[in-house]
This record gives C-alpha cells, sequence and structure tokens, in this order.
C-alpha cells in the first residue's frame, strides 16, 4: 500500500515526462505581440489547412485575419472570436483545446498549443473592444 502511494506521488510530480511536456519551438515562437503576434502564429501553426488555397470549415485565416475571424460566428454557432472575451471565442479555445466537445484541438491532435503562444492571442482578444451593450 505504501509503496503505491510514494510511485503515484512520484508519477503526479513527473507528469509531463508520462504525458509529454508542450514546448514551444523557437521557430514557431511569436516574435511580436498583439496582432502581429498572432498573425504570426497562424502563419505557422494554422495556414496549412486555413488558407486562401485550402479554407477548411470555410475559415480562410490568410486573407485577412480580423475580417474571417472577429464577431464572425463559426460552424459551432459560437463566435469564432468575441472581442474582449477569449474564453468565449472558439478561436482561443480550440488552440488551448477547451473547446468541450465542439470539435478537435487545433492543429489536430496537438492537444492545443503552449501557453507562451496561447497567451499572445488571449492578450489579443481581450485587447479588442467589444461591441456596446
Amino acid at each position: 500500500m505504501r509503496a503505491s502511494f510514494v510511485i503515484l506521488v512520484a508519477l503526479a510530480g513527473c507528469d509531463d515526462h508520462i504525458f509529454g511536456e508542450q514546448v514551444v519551438d523557437p521557430a514557431t515562437m511569436p516574435q511580436a505581440t498583439g496582432l502581429e503576434g498572432v498573425e504570426q502564429m497562424v502563419q505557422t501553426q494554422c495556414l496549412g489547412c486555413h488558407s486562401k488555397g485550402q479554407a477548411l470549415g470555410d475559415l480562410n485565416l490568410e486573407t485577412d485575419l480580423v475580417a474571417a475571424t472577429v464577431d464572425v460566428i463559426g460552424s459551432y454557432n459560437l463566435p469564432i472570436v468575441l472581442p474582449g472575451d477569449p474564453e468565449n471565442s472558439m478561436f482561443y479555445r480550440k488552440i488551448t483545446n477547451t473547446q468541450d466537445g465542439q470539435g478537435s484541438d487545433m492543429p489536430p491532435g496537438s492537444g492545443g498549443l503552449a501557453a507562451g503562444v496561447t497567451d499572445i492571442v488571449y492578450d489579443w482578444i481581450v485587447s479588442l473592444e467589444a461591441p456596446p451593450e
């Protein structure tokens, strides 16, 4: 019984070794913040599927990222980017793998992007002015 407890405690402290640690490849880490940082992230992480030539889910992030996402209702009948509200923006929820059964994580199979990258998206969405109520 005690050995099981010790093993359980050891494994809990080493969960990144069991489940894999999300490491940001410096080549894919945005070098900017705000919209420019989000565009850099989209360039490296999203355009393989969501470009002008291959707009899966009718989502082209290459031509005009803001027009394609901000205040746009996506395929799950939810806003892709809801200004000022990352937690209710599917774009943020998908890249953090918190989409609650509404499609897969993005990029597919990634389990979501690393916090260093998602923080840039979070901050950008927060910075967008929410429409007046």
